[in-house]
C-alpha cells in the first residue's frame, strides 16, 4: 500500500487542484453572472426609463399634432365660414343689379308701349281725316266736275284702298302692342 498511497495522494493532489480551479472558475463565474445580472437589472431600468420618456414624447406629440389639426380644422372653417358670407353677399348683389336691368327693362318697354300708342292713336286720327277728305272729295267731285270727277273718283278709290290697308295695319298694329 504503500506504493498505493503516493499514486492516491498525487490523484487527490489533482483532484484538488481540479477542483480548487472548478471553486476558482465558479468564482469567476458567480461574479461575472452578478455582474451581468447587474448590468441587465440596470439596462432594464434604462429601458423602462427610456420607454417612459418615449411614451411622454409621443403623448407630447399626439397632444401638439392634435392641437394642429385643431387648429387647422378651426383655420378652415373660419376660412368657410367667410366664403359662404361672401358668396351670399355676392348671391344678394346679383339679385339687386338684375332686380335694376329688370326694372329698367320694363321702364324701357313701357315707354315704348306708350309711344307706340301714341302712334297707333295718331294713324287712327290721320285715317280719320283721310275719310273725311275723301267724302268732301267725292262731294266736290260729284257736284262740279263731270268727267274729271269720274277720273278723280278713281284716284280716291286708289285713297280709300290706302286707307282700308292703313287701316289693316292701324288694326294689326294694335294686336302686337297687345
Amino acid at each position: 500500500m504503500a506504493a498505493g498511497v503516493p499514486y492516491q495522494t498525487i490523484e487527490f493532489a489533482i483532484e484538488v487542484v481540479r477542483f480548487g480551479s472548478a471553486l476558482y472558475e465558479y468564482g469567476q463565474l458567480k461574479k461575472i453572472t452578478v455582474e451581468l445580472e447587474s448590468l441587465l437589472a440596470k439596462s432594464q431600468l434604462e429601458g423602462e426609463m427610456l420607454n417612459r420618456k418615449n411614451e411622454e414624447e409621443l403623448r407630447e406629440k399626439r397632444k401638439i399634432f392634435q392641437e394642429r389639426i385643431d387648429a387647422e380644422q378651426a383655420t378652415r372653417l373660419r376660412a368657410l365660414e367667410t366664403m359662404q358670407q361672401q358668396l351670399e353677399e355676392q348671391r344678394m348683389k346679383s339679385i339687386r343689379v338684375e332686380e335694376a336691368r329688370l326694372n329698367a327693362r320694363t321702364q324701357e318697354f313701357v315707354q315704348q308701349l306708350q309711344m307706340v300708342q301714341q302712334q297707333v292713336s295718331l294713324v287712327g286720327k290721320a285715317i280719320c281725316l283721310l275719310q273725311d277728305d275723301v267724302e268732301w272729295w267725292k262731294e266736290l267731285l260729284d257736284t262740279q266736275f263731270g268727267d274729271t270727277a269720274q277720273q278723280t273718283m278713281h284716284q280716291v278709290n286708289r285713297l280709300e284702298e290706302d286707307i282700308r290697308q292703313l287701316q289693316v295695319m292701324h288694326k294689326n298694329a294694335a294686336i302686337n302692342m297687345v
